[in-house]
């Protein structure tokens, strides 16, 4: 239950990252890339913060330890590879649509 929540605060992390994105910078590309970018900082201390926290305080070794680190790094990376791809290519249609009216 408790990488369920730690997959789905990656999922709400990246989700806020790029609204705060969007609403900073109105979707161009650039914006939405650093957002992207500030998620996988931001998550990569997450992890290694659960990492710390499950050797230190709950007793796992490291051993026990990596396989989750991995999982719960990778699922919300790849999940911003899908959303965060398909976010920048409509930013991208966005600035070629206006383009073309003017």
């Amino acid at each position: 239950m408790h990488t369920v929540k730690i997959l789905l605060a990656g999922v709400v992390l990246l989700g806020i990252c790029l609204l705060v994105g969007r609403w900073i910078g109105g979707g161009s590309r650039t914006v939405l890339s650093t957002a992207v970018k500030s998620f996988l900082v931001l998550w990569l201390i997450a992890t290694l913060g659960n990492l710390w926290f499950g050797v230190s305080k709950a007793g796992y070794s490291i051993r026990e330890e990596a396989p989750w680190l991995y999982w719960s790094s990778e699922y919300p990376q790849s999940l911003r590879l899908l959303f965060g791809g398909k976010l920048l290519s409509q930013a991208d249609d966005r600035r070629r649509s206006a383009t073309r009216q003017i």
